[in-house]
Parts: C-alpha cells; structure tokens; sequence
C-alpha cells in the first residue's frame, strides 16, 4: 500500500512539475546565501544557445535538452541532453544525471564562460542545488534573464541567438554526478505580472532563463569580450543593473530592464527584471 502511495505521489509531483531549477552556491553542501549563476529551465522542450546572456564566445554545446524519465519503481530522474549542433540535432555529445532533484551537485558547463567570479572561483568549482518545480525558481534579489517561445512544442525551429522550442527525444542513461543534500534559500519568482503582453504572463510559454545574484563579478579571460573585462551584476532598488569595467577605460553602468521584448526573434520574447 505504502509503495502505491510513493508512485501516485510522484505522478503527481511530475504532472505538476515541469521546470528543472539550478539554484547557485559556492559550497559542495549547497549551504549558506545562494552565490553565482543559475538556471531554470522548462522540461522537454530543445534550448539553443543558452549563454546569449553572457559575453561568451563559441559554446562547447549548441543546445540542450533537459528531461525528467520515471523509473520502474515509481519514482524520476532529471537529465540533460547536450548537443554540439542547433536545434537538438545530431549525435549526443553528453548526457549528464542529476537524480531525482532536492540534491547538490557540480555545476554543468550550460555555459563555458572562461572567468572567474567574485576573484577566486572558477565556473568548474560552483554548485547547483537541483530541484523541479511548476514554475520557474529564483534566488531573491537576483538579475534574472527570461526567455518565452511562442513557437508549438515538438517543432524544430528556434532562434540562433536566443531559443528554440522544438523537443528531441533523449536518454537518462549518463554519468552520475556526485550530490548531497543542502539547504536552498530563496523563494519561487512570478515576476513577469508587470508584462503588458500575454506572451509572458503565466509562463505558459516559458523557455529557460538564467539568472546572476546581486553583486556577482565575473571576470572575462578571453573570447570576444576583451581580455580583463568585469561585469558586476546588481539590483538597485529593484532595478537590474550590469557594472562594465575593461582595462585601460572608464567604468559605466547599464540599466538592462526590459519587457517582453521580442527583438530576439518574432517567436521569442524576453524578460530582464531583479526577482524578489
């Protein structure tokens, strides 16, 4: 009986979950205030390009796809699928497993940005604690960078610089990465009620996005952003703001706020708000 109640337990958190969240941290315990870049991204749909955020240059992987499988005992397993082509196309590059969320595990690279962050850390020493929601998650007062597609779910199509919806099948079948549990601080972010267009509102079709907590530094080695540029990610009064500082030049700051904005492509849409 106990075992029955388990697997219609578990149908139900999959039927009411399907966003994959990557709170940051700078520890292995996930503990502590929640440090660096995170993500959280919507379950069995193909995403292109999900560093366009950042000053990066060419990606390892092109796309991903991120997936939640159910085992034989009832219970899940959250995956993702990496692509070194668009579109979720082509062979798997690598498979990675991060069981069956509620865990802390090693960062993946979604993003090779060669910096380090807040002076010491490399991208490969973060962590995520991984979880799984209905709607997306986000660490308070955090720069956070949504993306919404219009496009059907299963199509193929999808932006080269921001996003695509299209869906690809994938395995759960990878290597494991190493977790345990912590503590995640923070709470779950709504904040596209201030969109005028019902693209955005009840994310419905929301994509990925990515998110920085306030007063992180990344500092640039290489790529196309000259070498020792900084950028300090900030919410000022509930207003996102980036700090650009390169060597030898003045240091500016850049309101990035913006509104369902759908410069990206006429299918994607994007949201640059501080949550809260």
């Amino acid at each position: 009986m106990k075992y029955i109640i388990f697997i219609i337990l578990c149908c139900n958190i999959l039927a009411q979950s399907q966003v994959i969240n990557f709170e940051p941290f700078l520890s292995g315990e996930c503990y502590g205030v929640p440090s660096g870049i995170g993500y959280s991204v919507q379950a069995y749909q193909c995403i292109n390009n999900i560093g366009s955020f950042f000053n990066v240059g060419q990606y390892d992987y092109q796309s991903w796809f991120f997936g939640i499988t159910t085992e034989p005992n009832g219970g899940f397993t959250i995956y993702a699928n990496s692509y070194e082509q668009e579109n979720c196309t082509g062979e798997i590059g690598a498979t990675f497993d991060f069981g069956n969320g509620d865990s802390c595990t090693t960062t993946e690279l979604f993003v090779s940005i060669n910096a380090t962050f807040d002076k010491v850390y490399n991208l490969s020493s973060l962590y995520s604690y991984v979880t799984i929601s209905k709607y997306p998650h986000y660490t308070d007062n955090s720069v956070v960078y949504e993306v919404f597609s219009t496009d059907s779910p299963g199509s193929s199509s999808g932006s080269s610089s921001g996003s695509s919806s299209g869906s690809s099948s994938g395995s759960s079948s990878g290597s494991s990465s190493g977790s345990s549990s912590g503590s995640s601080s923070g709470s779950p972010s709504g904040s596209s009620s201030s969109s005028s267009s019902s693209k955005c509102k009840n994310y419905e079709h929301f994509l990925y996005a990515a998110f920085v907590t306030d007063g992180l530094e990344i500092d640039y080695k290489s790529y196309k952003s000259p070498s020792g540029l900084k950028e300090t990610y900030n919410c000022d009064k509930g207003i996102p703001i980036i700090n650009y500082c390169a060597p030898n030049k003045k240091c500016y700051n850049k309101h990035i706020e913006t509104t369902c904005n759908s410069k990206v492509s006429p299918s994607t849409y994007t949201n640059i708000f501080c949550s809260k």
